[in-house]
């Protein structure tokens, strides 16, 4: 478990890992309260992939999530991030990225790709230590596509 400091809204912040069921969980409860349509990036399906999944709690309540699928076939995948809206800006979605990154480089599931779909994600991942930086494979997808955005209410 990483503890951190406080956080500038609420209490401390806490990223661990998960299970399975408790993300989806949360997943299910931000598609169904929070969005207008589903979104593929929370989908069952896409869960099912993952291996391993870490959660950011702020006072118990479970905030933001990320999966990592061990063997992609060329190297492993930090997939699956959400932040609640109210919670972003905060570095939450750092703490959980650096959480990723640094469970599969222990683990020596490397190379590891990640879908940078923003340019805030793509900042994030170029402020990694750079002995951490030269496992990932970034496919900026921003830069063709535009940056994602979540169908939020």
């Amino acid at each position: 478990m990483i503890q951190t400091g406080k956080s500038r809204t609420t209490g401390g912040l806490q990223i661990r890992l998960a299970s399975k069921a408790e993300v989806a969980r949360f997943f299910r409860t931000v598609v169904r309260t929070r969005m207008r349509t589903g979104t593929m990036l929370l989908s069952e399906d896409r869960l099912a992939l993952a291996d391993e999944c870490f959660v950011a709690t702020v006072d118990g309540r479970i905030v933001g999530a990320n999966c990592l699928v061990f063997d992609t076939g060329d190297g492993s995948e930090l997939s699956t991030e959400y932040v609640l809206r109210e919670f972003q800006g905060e570095g939450i979605g750092t703490q959980l990225t650096r959480a990723g990154i640094e469970r599969l480089i222990a683990l020596g599931r490397t190379p590891i790709h990640v879908d940078v779909a923003s340019a805030g994600m793509d900042r994030t991942l170029d402020r990694l230590p750079r002995k951490d930086r030269r496992y990932l494979r970034l496919k900026r997808s921003y830069l063709k596509y535009g940056e994602v955005e979540m169908p939020e209410k």
